[in-house]
């Protein structure tokens, strides 16, 4: 499969994030994103322009914490 189709992608223990992963704007089929492992801090500094950029194509994106509890945002 090449990551290109990718419809579903799920991050996780990624303790030490602190921006949005470099390649996302090249998955276009990307549909579902779960990043596991993060900060609430993350999720609250996340830019509006960073936040757009993951937006416009990926319908579904949830955080979690290191404990998987969802971290709400107020883009969502």
């Amino acid at each position: 499969m090449e990551l290109s189709s990718l419809k579903k992608l799920d991050l996780g223990g990624v303790y030490s994030l602190e921006n949005i992963p470099n390649g996302i704007q090249h998955l276009g089929k990307l549909e579902d994103l779960c990043i596991q492992g993060v900060e609430v801090e993350f999720v609250q500094h996340i830019s509006t322009e960073d936040w757009n950029w993951i937006m416009e194509h990926v319908s579904l994106v949830k955080f979690y914490s290191r404990n998987w509890i969802e971290i709400q945002n107020s883009r969502s």
